[in-house]
């Protein structure tokens, strides 16, 4: 394919150049002006349209993407009368409802609720941070959830169920076959391609068998993931590197496994994120711990020796504090085995001096600040939401090593939203550089990926106008015009 009068984007430059793209095996094979045309070349001429290296979303969750994308979310409810009526409408066994929010809801469903709509059969709906639920009398009963009342700040007898005590739910759910995983995979990356992103690194190892998971990544040829393994706690973690090692040295150009991923705490909206000063008006809640800090020191050394990178789901600035203090220490100088931080919502000055002392590796979601600012209000405080809350553009001052993403399904897959976002905290060349060349870096993949450039693979979106003589306003309206996958236009 021969790719003609087409304005690229130069990541590191900053700027455009025009050019023509040969285009062959999946790769850019050659950049330059009047190449020889052979008789089975494809020809397309963009007529000076604007090309840019395809998006890199560095922390979501692919089939839990596709599935919310097949099945009834509650995202947009916003009444309890359309709420019962979904529930009402189910005919599953077991109601599982996702994507619920309070603010968006009117108001915060519980166990009575729930009871007054369906008291037959379990009822659980999980709020859109997937760290807390709330389940009718059913369920309880069901899952024996009496036993957990209490444990990281669950009320079972109102029907909230947070943490462990929702991982626990979730791990009764029934797995999810490899049919079923293929149906996801293909909705989901249909759906992403076709917002120019074409890389991302997900988190899938829930309700699934190792053996449908395996044929599920290296059958994959639908998107390219780069997969991060949760094994649950220690035991998992022990049982995975003594058993399944081997699993993080497969990969292709579409799927490689060589990450752990970990908790340290929740969410900001289920007031279980981990915090050093207790939450507005709650002076007995600091949030929930999720991850004994020697147990994350010992997981780091065992990863750190086998070359295999460790992440850490932390939001309070005290899980921060724990992660960082796990990591000091125990990883080589410059951090070659690229750890990292995921989220990261709140952080003091001299906790960022220690990421970048470290060379931590971030994954934020600007996109948060839009979505999460009222309750964060709330629970934070003004001033303290000031002081320590959201600090990207101090990360992004620092020169520490921050890729984006949206943590899909929990927020919009749209990159534009999220790079309209990001121009609050900083220059759109610098979010657009996180959004490409940077995630690259964080899964070690910057010789091929991120750029367009000899060499690297074929990915990349069209648009017919310059994304960087756009305001906020403008560029969260975008919608890439034609879009490059492996070669081939998916758009």
């Amino acid at each position: 394919m021969l790719i003609k009068n087409i304005n690229c984007w130069d990541v590191r430059e900053r700027s455009y150049f025009m050019t023509d793209l040969r285009v062959s095996g999946g790769k850019i094979e050659k950049i330059g002006r009047r190449q020889p045309v052979y008789q089975d070349t494809e020809m397309y001429d963009l007529n000076g349209k604007y090309a840019y290296p395809a998006f890199i979303d560095s922390h979501m969750h692919v089939i839990a993407l596709g599935e919310s994308l097949t099945n009834q979310i509650l995202n947009s409810v916003n009444s309890e009368e359309k709420l019962r009526h979904i529930i009402l409408d189910s005919d599953e066994e077991v109601v599982v409802l996702t994507g619920w929010n309070e603010e968006t809801l009117g108001f915060t469903p519980d166990r009575e609720y729930l009871d007054s709509v369906v008291d037959t059969k379990p009822v659980i709906l999980i709020r859109r941070c997937y760290h807390s639920a709330v389940v009718n009398s059913a369920a309880i009963r069901e899952y024996q959830l009496d036993k957990y009342d209490g444990v990281d700040g669950s009320e079972v007898t109102k029907g909230y169920v947070r943490e462990s005590v929702l991982s626990y739910l979730e791990s009764k759910s029934p797995e999810k076959d490899i049919k079923k995983l293929n149906k996801y995979l293909n909705k989901a990356a249909a759906s992403l391609k076709s917002w120019g992103i074409t890389t991302v690194h997900s988190d899938d190892y829930r309700s699934v068998s190792f053996e449908d998971f395996n044929r599920f990544g290296i059958d994959n040829r639908e998107i390219r993931i780069a997969e991060k393994i949760n094994p649950g706690n220690f035991d998992g973690f022990t049982d995975f590197m003594s058993n399944k090692k081997d699993f993080f040295r497969k990969h292709t150009d579409f799927w490689n496994v060589n990450a752990i991923k970990l908790f340290m705490d929740g969410s900001l909206g289920a007031k279980t994120a981990l915090l050093s000063e207790h939450y507005e008006g709650e002076k007995d809640n600091f949030g929930v711990c999720t991850l004994d800090q020697t147990e994350l020191k010992n997981m780091i050394r065992i990863s750190e020796k086998n070359g295999i990178s460790v992440m850490v789901h932390c939001i309070g600035d005290q899980a921060l504090e724990n992660c960082i203090k796990a990591f000091e220490g125990n990883i080589e100088n410059g951090n070659p085995c690229r750890h990292r931080l995921i989220h990261v919502q709140m952080a003091s000055e001299k906790q960022l001096k220690r990421i970048k002392k470290l060379n931590l590796y971030l994954s934020i979601q600007p996109v948060f600040y839009d979505s999460d600012i009222n309750t964060a209000k709330k629970n934070l405080g003004q001033e303290r939401l000031e002081k320590i809350g959201y600090p990207f553009g101090k990360m992004n001052d620092m020169g520490i090593e921050i890729s984006f993403s949206t943590d899909s399904p929990i927020e919009s897959i749209n990159p534009f939203e999220n790079l309209a976002s990001a121009m609050r905290f900083m220059p759109l060349e610098d979010a657009f550089h996180h959004y490409t060349f940077s995630g690259a870096r964080a899964e070690g993949s910057e010789s091929c990926k991120g750029r367009i450039a000899e060499g690297y693979l074929a990915d990349l979106f069209v648009t017919s106008e310059d994304i960087f003589g756009m305001s906020s306003s403008e560029i969260k309206n975008v919608k890439p015009q034609r879009v490059l996958f492996n070669g081939l236009w998916f758009l």
